[in-house]
């Protein structure tokens, strides 16, 4: 998991998108030893379901401060840092921001989870 994170951080530096930023995602208990050992799965891809939609496409969906996943996931109180690359920004691109503090992630290997918060 870090490897491809390192590899794609690489790849797009050389391309001139390789800024990093750090990311939030709120999650039910259940889901963060799964999370953190192998990464995140986007729902309706290889073979993983759609957990709860997909409103702005399909994506690892995370927000820039921690206030929507405790917030939407209140129940859990579990929150994932990570580090991720934005590549290049907007609606169909490799990351977009439907609202200001949501920001989706088309492909699981730009978003490396770091440290789970709970409260």
């Amino acid at each position: 998991m870090q490897a491809d994170y390192d590899a794609k951080r690489a790849e797009l530096r050389s391309a001139g998108h390789g800024d990093e930023m750090q990311i939030f995602q709120g999650t039910d208990p259940k889901n963060v030893q799964s999370i953190m050992a192998g990464g995140f799965r986007i729902g309706g891809q290889d073979g993983h379901a759609v957990a709860h939609g997909s409103a702005h496409g399909q994506g690892v969906y995370t927000a820039v401060t921690p206030k929507d996943p405790l917030n939407s996931y209140g129940k859990s109180k579990v929150v994932i840092i990570c580090k991720a690359l934005a590549g290049k920004t907007g609606k169909g691109s490799d990351s977009w921001t439907p609202s200001s503090d949501l920001r989706v992630f088309k492909t699981a290997t730009w978003v490396m989870p770091c440290y789970s918060v709970y409260f």
